[in-house]
């Protein structure tokens, strides 16, 4: 049972050490990773990411004197094929002093050196592409692979273990940043990117660099603004809001949704390794004590106390070694298991490798280890602190077991107090995060967004998509279909949603609302079972022929029209470079549109006819009934058969949504887990010592009893040992709680991390199974015959 107990404690803290080493400690492979930086802008009004152009960078490049490297850089997927094998590849962009910036090396080939020669245009395959793509073939450089439908020569392959930037997978190849422009089908016409990634000089830091950058950066983009942009657009990019953060651990989406859960778990794992160990501690110094008799014997005869003592300490290290060693095939399983879990919608697992490290398990076997000596340090101190004159006697256990027994037990039901305040914390948020979603009556719809054939760079004309919606509402099973542009992977954003400003056209009504935009199709509403209030839908007549026209959302009309009357009505689109003006047609009710923790946003609906570029790769939503295998097969067979997109992988509803809530449930069954152990860990702890309190107690107990005292007042005495526990240990744990509880409040949702009903059900909890964990001593102690009792000694 011991074994066991510090064998799933070892096991938690180990899964968790493996899940945190790998999404949050993890940093760049490159010579010195903590000097590597990043520069990027955003929209202040729409939170939209903006574009660095090539002109300022080339400016910032030649004055600045921060960074000794400097380079552009942008991400996307791109959809590659070769040797018969087709994929979806994570592709960087960058310019060419990328790889010295990050200290890389060809495997075999060479990388480019120059953005603007010829040389340029060729990619370079990572190891694991290659290994995918051509097997152990080396000699690929100078082969081909399609990227996007164009034919793109290899020019080299990374070293292996070359991930670039991006953690979340790795990336797949590299291409200098213009190919990877005309890739991404980017008709802006100048050389731009997302980001600029440098290297610190060396004497300077991350907040050199960033003074340095907000001191030149607004004249050089005066002086490099592109004549290409509209006067409007112009000003959208001196208004952006410029800042440069550290990227020693590279770009990671799983870090910035997971990474805080995983500390948490970390120090909820930590805790139940300590209550464990406690445990083990009033165990092993019980039973050291129990055996003083035969101790005192062996020093009688010769021995030596610190043999006896050593004896004590070499039984805590193997009895936790042991422990560990159980716990590794659970790790194995659990990490492996977990990969699959964050790999979920992907045809490749986001983490590569989530076994344990080497490094993880080297520490786990040296914590083992010090937890055994640590544990056994005072059962060997109290076990052999004995003498000659107690070999025939043990009426002093009770008293010097008593003191240590109680603080340990005190230390475990403290700490399980704070564990399961965490924990009903956590999963009250879930309760309410899942109610977000709950309003949406989409428990019987599957989506997925469309994935443009590789090669077709052709306009979509507006007939494409009414025949689209129509193959597929004709799909066995499908009561109707819609489009929508991003609906809903809103759900899933780390960071505030994009909006956009608009006004009421009329000067007396002078209300402005920030809200999100979506562009869907006509049945968009019916299909996801969005009530409208007000008006009609769209209809395949409002396009770009038609007068502009939106439906919007409840706190919209209710923000823009205070007399209630939207109808007919006319908006003005404040943010857009150039001012559009729309009709309300429509009025629909709130509902969770924005993130999953910013639900019910602010939203206007527009037509896909009038602004077909914004669904190129629409999301396309199908409301079934019957077989979802057959609706499936259906659904990528009408999608295939209009042979301009084609299906990856296929979602309900309620898949996307547990998988948004991932981190959320994640924490929320791991917390219950470790909740449950540590319970069950202080219940076992309670029992063990009381047990063996009254073990020892046996003559004392005979002896009340022979003078009189009843089996209720033995009883009660017992139980009132467990009570004391139980209400020291809860008010100081409550005192942990309080204090802990405030660095949650950046994971709640719904609950504040001072709960009252949480904190009551936490100490309830604890004090009930507590008492009830007394009971079975109590009542042995009750049944103790004086006589019996009496004759023991």
């Amino acid at each position: 049972m011991f074994v066991i107990t510090i064998s799933l404690a070892f096991g938690a803290t180990i899964t968790i050490a493996t899940l945190t080493h790998a999404i949050v400690l993890r940093t760049v492979s490159a010579p010195d990773p903590s000097r590597l930086i990043s520069i990027s802008t955003v929209d202040t009004q729409t939170n939209r990411p903006g574009y660095i152009y090539g002109d300022t960078y080339a400016a910032y490049r030649d004055e600045q004197r921060s960074l000794s490297k400097i380079a552009m850089y942008s991400v996307s997927y791109f959809r590659i094929e070769a040797s018969g094998i087709a994929l979806d590849g994570l592709a960087e962009g960058v310019t060419a002093d990328y790889f010295e910036l990050l200290g890389a090396k060809p495997l075999t080939g060479r990388f480019f050196s120059d953005e603007s020669g010829a040389e340029a245009a060729g990619v370079v395959l990572s190891d694991r592409l290659r290994r995918r793509l051509f097997g152990d073939e080396l000699a690929v450089v100078g082969q081909t692979v399609r990227v996007e439908g164009k034919d793109i020569p290899v020019v080299g392959i990374s070293a292996p273990g070359f991930d670039g930037l991006q953690f979340d997978g790795g990336v797949d190849l590299v291409v200098p940043l213009s190919l990877f422009q005309n890739l991404s089908r980017d008709a802006s016409g100048t050389l731009r990117s997302r980001n600029i990634i440098g290297l610190i000089a060396e004497g300077a830091s991350v907040s050199d660099a960033r003074a340095e950058l907000l001191a030149r950066w607004p004249g050089l983009l005066l002086a490099t603004l592109p004549p290409s942009l509209s006067l409007a657009d112009q000003a959208t990019l001196r208004s952006q809001k410029i800042d440069v953060e550290p990227i020693s651990g590279g770009f990671s989406t799983l870090r910035l949704r997971y990474g805080r859960s995983l500390i948490i778990l970390a120090g909820l794992s930590v805790a139940l390794l300590l209550i464990a160990c406690a445990n083990l501690v009033g165990l092993l110094l019980a039973r050291a004590l129990a055996q003083r008799h035969q101790v005192a014997v062996r020093l009688a005869v010769g021995a030596s106390r610190v043999r006896a003592a050593g004896q004590i300490l070499v039984e805590s290290v193997v009895l936790t070694f042991a422990g560990l060693l159980l716990c590794l095939p659970l790790v194995w399983w659990t990490t492996r298991e977990l990969s699959d879990v964050f790999a979920f919608g992907r045809t490749t697992p986001l983490i590569q490798n989530l076994n344990p490290s080497s490094s993880v398990l080297m520490a786990s076997a040296a914590l083992s280890i010090l937890l055994g000596l640590a544990i056994g340090i005072v059962p060997a101190w109290r076990g052999s602190a004995t003498t000659a004159a107690m070999m025939g006697s043990n009426r002093t256990l009770a008293r010097s077991l008593g003191k240590s027994g109680r603080i340990l037990l005190v230390v475990q039901v403290a700490l399980s107090m704070i564990v399961l305040v965490g924990t009903g914390l956590f999963r009250n948020t879930l309760a309410e995060l899942q109610a977000n979603y709950a309003s949406v009556q989409a428990r019987n719809v599957v989506f997925t967004r469309l994935s443009r054939e590789p090669g077709d760079r052709g306009p979509f004309p507006a007939a494409y998509w009414q025949t689209l919606v129509d193959e597929l509402s004709g799909v066995n099973g499908v009561q109707s279909a819609a489009l929508s542009s991003n609906f809903p992977t809103y759900f899933q954003l780390p960071f505030p949603v994009s909006t956009d400003r608009y006004a009421s056209s009329k000067v007396e009504a002078a209300g402005e609302v920030s809200a999100l935009t979506e562009y869907v199709s006509p049945g968009f509403f019916d299909t996801l079972g969005i009530l409208r209030i007000q008006g009609r839908d769209f209809t395949w007549a409002d396009d770009n022929n038609a007068p502009p026209v939106i439906l919007i959302s409840q706190s919209v009309a209710k923000t823009l029209f205070v007399d209630g009357s939207s109808i007919g009505r006319h908006v003005r689109l404040q943010s857009d470079a150039t001012p559009k003006v729309f009709e309300i047609v429509g009025v629909v009710t709130d509902t969770a549109f924005g993130r999953i923790r910013e639900p019910h946003q602010p939203t206007v609906f527009r037509p896909i006819l009038q602004e077909p570029s914004r669904i190129v790769t629409p999301i396309a939503h199908v409301r079934f009934t019957g077989d979802l295998k057959v609706v499936a097969d259906g659904y990528s067979r009408a999608i295939e058969s209009q042979g301009r997109h084609f299906v990856r992988v296929l979602f309900t509803f309620d898949e996307f949504a547990n998988s948004v809530l991932l981190k959320e449930r994640m924490t929320a069954k791991v917390s219950t887990f470790i909740g449950v152990l540590i319970v069950a860990l202080a219940c076992i702890g309670v029992y063990s010592m009381l047990a063996f309190a009254i073990a020892s107690r046996t003559r004392e107990i005979g002896l009340r009893a022979a003078l009189g005292a009843t089996r209720g007042s033995i009883l009660q005495m017992v139980v009132r040992q467990g009570v004391g526990i139980a209400i020291t240990g809860c008010a100081v744990g409550l005192i942990g709680a309080l204090s802990v509880a405030g660095l949650l409040r950046s994971q709640l949702y719904g609950v504040g991390p001072y709960d009252p009903w949480t904190i009551l059900f936490a100490a309830t909890t604890l004090a009930a199974t507590i008492i009830v964990a007394s009971l079975v001593p109590a009542f042995r102690a009750a049944r103790v015959d004086p006589i019996e009792a009496l004759r023991q000694e």
